[in-house]
Protein backbone atom coordinates (compact mmCIF):
# COMPACT_ATOMS: atom_id res chain seq x y z
CA UNK A 1 0.00 0.00 0.00
CA UNK A 2 1.71 3.22 -0.95
CA UNK A 3 1.50 5.95 1.48
CA UNK A 4 3.27 9.30 2.15
CA UNK A 5 5.99 9.19 4.33
CA UNK A 6 4.82 10.33 8.08
CA UNK A 7 7.07 13.06 9.13
CA UNK A 8 8.40 14.22 12.39
CA UNK A 9 10.18 17.20 12.72
CA UNK A 10 12.88 17.66 16.21
CA UNK A 11 14.11 20.41 17.09
CA UNK A 12 17.91 19.60 17.36
CA UNK A 13 20.12 16.37 17.01
CA UNK A 14 19.54 15.55 20.80
CA UNK A 15 15.58 14.83 20.55
CA UNK A 16 15.66 13.56 17.02
CA UNK A 17 18.66 10.70 18.73
CA UNK A 18 16.12 10.19 21.64
CA UNK A 19 13.64 9.48 19.32
CA UNK A 20 14.92 6.67 17.65
CA UNK A 21 16.49 5.13 20.38
CA UNK A 22 12.62 4.81 21.20
CA UNK A 23 12.03 2.94 18.20
CA UNK A 24 15.10 0.63 18.65
CA UNK A 25 14.33 -0.03 22.44
CA UNK A 26 10.82 -0.87 20.92
CA UNK A 27 12.04 -3.67 18.45
CA UNK A 28 14.34 -4.97 21.12
CA UNK A 29 11.49 -5.34 23.47
CA UNK A 30 9.41 -7.26 20.88
CA UNK A 31 12.36 -9.23 19.80
CA UNK A 32 15.79 -8.91 21.87
CA UNK A 33 18.05 -10.86 19.12
CA UNK A 34 16.78 -8.81 16.50
CA UNK A 35 19.17 -7.62 13.47
CA UNK A 36 19.24 -4.06 13.09
CA UNK A 37 20.74 -2.41 10.50
CA UNK A 38 21.96 1.80 11.23
CA UNK A 39 23.31 3.72 8.22
CA UNK A 40 27.42 4.64 8.42
CA UNK A 41 27.44 8.50 8.23
CA UNK A 42 26.73 11.63 10.19
CA UNK A 43 22.94 11.38 10.19
CA UNK A 44 23.37 8.49 12.13
CA UNK A 45 25.12 10.10 15.10
CA UNK A 46 22.66 11.14 17.00
CA UNK A 47 21.15 8.09 16.89
CA UNK A 48 24.72 6.73 17.81
CA UNK A 49 24.82 9.44 20.56
CA UNK A 50 21.52 8.61 22.45
CA UNK A 51 22.18 4.36 22.16
CA UNK A 52 25.02 4.50 23.95
CA UNK A 53 23.48 6.87 26.60
CA UNK A 54 21.14 4.33 27.20
CA UNK A 55 23.40 1.29 27.26
CA UNK A 56 25.56 2.69 30.00
CA UNK A 57 22.23 3.72 31.86
CA UNK A 58 21.08 -0.08 31.55
CA UNK A 59 18.21 1.20 29.56
CA UNK A 60 19.06 -1.01 26.53
CA UNK A 61 20.85 -3.69 25.65
CA UNK A 62 22.22 -5.49 22.70
CA UNK A 63 23.84 -8.86 24.19
CA UNK A 64 21.49 -10.88 21.96
CA UNK A 65 21.29 -8.87 19.15
CA UNK A 66 22.62 -8.84 15.64
CA UNK A 67 24.24 -5.76 13.43
CA UNK A 68 24.08 -5.79 9.78
CA UNK A 69 26.17 -2.95 7.95
CA UNK A 70 24.25 -1.97 4.39
CA UNK A 71 27.03 -1.02 2.15
CA UNK A 72 30.91 -0.37 2.06
CA UNK A 73 33.12 1.32 -0.48
CA UNK A 74 34.95 -1.36 -2.72
CA UNK A 75 38.26 -1.13 -2.69
CA UNK A 76 38.81 0.39 0.10
CA UNK A 77 41.13 -1.22 3.21
CA UNK A 78 39.06 -1.98 6.46
CA UNK A 79 41.26 0.02 8.77
CA UNK A 80 41.08 3.24 6.73
CA UNK A 81 39.77 6.49 8.10
CA UNK A 82 36.41 6.75 6.03
CA UNK A 83 35.60 3.43 5.78
CA UNK A 84 31.59 2.39 6.63
CA UNK A 85 33.85 0.12 8.78
CA UNK A 86 35.81 1.70 10.37
CA UNK A 87 33.00 4.80 10.93
CA UNK A 88 30.81 2.11 12.82
CA UNK A 89 33.48 0.71 14.47
CA UNK A 90 34.74 3.85 15.80
CA UNK A 91 31.23 5.48 16.32
CA UNK A 92 29.20 3.23 17.89
CA UNK A 93 29.83 -0.23 17.85
CA UNK A 94 32.97 -0.76 19.40
CA UNK A 95 30.83 0.32 22.60
CA UNK A 96 27.87 -1.10 21.58
CA UNK A 97 27.85 -4.98 22.63
CA UNK A 98 26.00 -6.84 19.95
CA UNK A 99 25.98 -10.92 19.85
CA UNK A 100 26.59 -10.69 16.18
CA UNK A 101 28.16 -8.12 13.88
CA UNK A 102 28.28 -7.97 10.04
CA UNK A 103 30.57 -5.70 8.40
CA UNK A 104 31.62 -5.74 4.71
CA UNK A 105 35.24 -5.82 3.46
CA UNK A 106 36.03 -3.65 0.92
CA UNK A 107 38.83 -5.59 -0.10
CA UNK A 108 37.77 -8.59 -0.49
CA UNK A 109 36.16 -10.10 -3.45
CA UNK A 110 33.04 -9.01 -3.83
CA UNK A 111 31.10 -11.95 -4.95
CA UNK A 112 32.40 -13.80 -1.60
CA UNK A 113 31.10 -10.88 0.48
CA UNK A 114 27.67 -10.82 -0.91
CA UNK A 115 27.38 -14.72 -0.34
CA UNK A 116 28.56 -13.67 3.26
CA UNK A 117 25.72 -11.16 3.51
CA UNK A 118 23.47 -13.38 2.53
CA UNK A 119 24.18 -16.28 4.83
CA UNK A 120 24.80 -14.17 7.87
CA UNK A 121 20.64 -13.04 7.17
CA UNK A 122 19.47 -16.68 6.57
CA UNK A 123 16.10 -16.25 5.81
CA UNK A 124 15.41 -13.71 8.23
CA UNK A 125 14.68 -10.24 7.41
CA UNK A 126 16.08 -7.73 8.90
CA UNK A 127 13.98 -6.33 12.19
CA UNK A 128 15.34 -2.28 12.01
CA UNK A 129 17.18 -0.31 9.43
CA UNK A 130 17.71 3.15 9.75
CA UNK A 131 18.34 4.86 6.24
CA UNK A 132 20.26 8.37 6.08
CA UNK A 133 19.33 10.57 2.61
CA UNK A 134 22.21 11.13 -0.10
CA UNK A 135 21.83 14.73 -1.39
CA UNK A 136 20.92 13.02 -4.72
CA UNK A 137 18.07 10.97 -2.78
CA UNK A 138 20.15 7.87 -2.52
CA UNK A 139 19.59 5.13 0.81
CA UNK A 140 22.27 3.26 1.92
CA UNK A 141 24.20 3.06 -1.86
CA UNK A 142 21.44 2.42 -4.00
CA UNK A 143 22.09 5.13 -5.83
CA UNK A 144 19.32 7.02 -8.61
CA UNK A 145 18.18 4.51 -10.88
CA UNK A 146 18.32 1.44 -8.92
CA UNK A 147 16.29 -1.62 -9.32
CA UNK A 148 13.14 -1.56 -7.28
CA UNK A 149 13.56 -5.48 -6.46
CA UNK A 150 17.43 -5.08 -6.57
CA UNK A 151 18.97 -7.32 -3.24
CA UNK A 152 22.55 -7.18 -1.89
CA UNK A 153 24.96 -6.36 -5.01
CA UNK A 154 27.85 -4.01 -6.21
CA UNK A 155 26.95 -1.14 -7.26
CA UNK A 156 28.79 1.70 -9.58
CA UNK A 157 29.08 5.17 -6.88
CA UNK A 158 27.62 7.77 -8.51
CA UNK A 159 30.02 10.86 -8.77
CA UNK A 160 27.73 12.55 -6.56
CA UNK A 161 28.40 10.44 -3.78
CA UNK A 162 31.72 9.71 -4.31
CA UNK A 163 31.90 13.87 -3.83
CA UNK A 164 29.71 13.85 -1.16
CA UNK A 165 31.87 10.87 0.22
CA UNK A 166 35.37 12.50 0.41
CA UNK A 167 33.79 13.78 3.88
CA UNK A 168 35.07 10.79 5.64
CA UNK A 169 38.51 10.70 4.73
CA UNK A 170 39.64 13.38 6.16
CA UNK A 171 40.90 15.20 3.58
CA UNK A 172 43.36 12.97 2.22
CA UNK A 173 40.88 11.97 -0.90
CA UNK A 174 40.00 8.24 -1.82
CA UNK A 175 38.77 6.92 -5.00
CA UNK A 176 35.33 5.74 -4.77
CA UNK A 177 34.03 4.44 -7.47
CA UNK A 178 32.18 1.08 -6.55
CA UNK A 179 30.39 -0.62 -3.29
CA UNK A 180 28.38 -3.20 -2.09
CA UNK A 181 24.51 -2.64 -0.63
CA UNK A 182 21.81 -3.98 0.57
CA UNK A 183 19.01 -3.51 -1.92
CA UNK A 184 15.94 -2.03 -1.81
CA UNK A 185 14.16 -6.06 -2.05
CA UNK A 186 15.91 -5.85 2.09
CA UNK A 187 14.46 -2.41 2.80
CA UNK A 188 11.11 -3.93 1.63
CA UNK A 189 11.17 -6.83 3.64
CA UNK A 190 12.08 -5.20 6.62
CA UNK A 191 10.62 -5.38 9.53
CA UNK A 192 10.62 -1.31 10.60
CA UNK A 193 12.45 1.18 8.23
CA UNK A 194 12.94 4.92 9.37
CA UNK A 195 14.48 7.94 7.15
CA UNK A 196 16.43 10.61 8.54
CA UNK A 197 17.92 13.98 8.02
CA UNK A 198 19.42 16.49 10.07
CA UNK A 199 21.71 19.12 8.22
CA UNK A 200 20.53 21.93 6.04
CA UNK A 201 22.41 20.82 2.97
CA UNK A 202 19.32 17.97 2.87
CA UNK A 203 16.57 20.63 2.51
CA UNK A 204 16.16 20.51 -1.23
CA UNK A 205 16.42 16.50 -1.14
CA UNK A 206 13.80 16.16 1.53
CA UNK A 207 11.59 18.08 -0.31
CA UNK A 208 11.80 16.68 -3.43
CA UNK A 209 11.41 13.33 -2.08
CA UNK A 210 8.08 14.63 -0.22
CA UNK A 211 6.95 15.85 -3.21
CA UNK A 212 7.83 12.79 -5.82
CA UNK A 213 5.73 9.66 -6.39
CA UNK A 214 7.76 6.68 -5.63
CA UNK A 215 10.58 6.73 -8.91
CA UNK A 216 13.82 4.99 -9.24
CA UNK A 217 15.93 8.06 -9.68
CA UNK A 218 14.70 9.08 -6.28
CA UNK A 219 15.42 5.70 -4.18
CA UNK A 220 14.31 7.23 -1.31
CA UNK A 221 10.90 7.65 -2.54
CA UNK A 222 10.59 3.62 -3.33
CA UNK A 223 9.94 3.23 0.41
CA UNK A 224 6.88 5.06 -0.15
CA UNK A 225 5.47 1.69 -1.59
CA UNK A 226 5.88 0.04 1.75
CA UNK A 227 3.54 2.97 3.43
CA UNK A 228 4.80 2.54 7.33
CA UNK A 229 7.94 4.39 6.77
CA UNK A 230 8.46 7.55 9.23
CA UNK A 231 10.93 10.18 7.96
CA UNK A 232 12.61 11.52 10.79
CA UNK A 233 13.88 15.21 10.33
CA UNK A 234 15.69 18.24 12.76
CA UNK A 235 13.88 21.56 12.09
CA UNK A 236 17.68 21.83 10.13
CA UNK A 237 16.72 19.82 7.78
CA UNK A 238 13.16 20.78 6.58
CA UNK A 239 10.78 24.06 6.30
CA UNK A 240 8.40 22.61 8.48
CA UNK A 241 7.89 23.26 12.19
CA UNK A 242 8.90 21.01 14.83
CA UNK A 243 6.50 19.19 16.37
Amino acid sequence: MEREFLQRVFPDDRALGEAIAREVRAVLEGNPEATISLAAGTSSLPAFRALLEKIRAGEISFARARFFAMDEWLDIPREREGSMYDFLTRNFLSQAGFREVFLFDGTAEPEKEILRAREFLGERPLDYILFGIGVNGHVALNEPGCPEDGSIRVVEVSPTTAKVGQKYFGGSGATLQRGITLGMREAMQAGKVTLVANSPEKRGIVRSIFDSPPTQSLPATLLKRRGDVEFLLTQAATDSPAC
